[in-house]
């Protein structure tokens, strides 16, 4: 049996590795996913959204603040830059009969 309160440097490596790879491989299926695309398409095409924050020029996922995915329903947190400033929007789908749905949009 070895000591487990001994960390080694192969420890330090296969975790740096496991991280390496998990997080763009977690980021790449969360951006081509069916409620990842439906949400930009929402931000961007919404008129109600327009009128309230603007044109938007870019969309970024903000990964770290929150995004859920999970079987029907799905959570996101966008930075928005529009020709009306910067912004964070929340926005909630729901998948119904095959169709994204959005629920609800929180601006910020």
């Amino acid at each position: 049996m070895w000591p487990l309160n001994q960390i080694k440097l192969r420890h330090i490596i296969a975790f740096a590795v496991f991280v390496a790879i998990t997080v763009p491989l977690l980021y790449f299926v969360t951006v081509n996913s069916n409620e990842y695309k439906e949400a930009v398409r929402f931000i961007t095409n919404d008129p109600k959204l327009a009128d309230s924050i603007g044109k938007v020029r870019s969309i970024t996922l903000r990964f770290w603040d929150g995004y859920e995915s999970s079987g029907y329903s799905a959570y996101y947190t966008f930075g928005v830059i529009s020709d009306r400033g910067k912004f964070i929007v929340d926005i909630h789908l729901r998948e119904i009969h095959d169709k994204w749905t959005v629920e609800k949009v929180n601006v910020r």
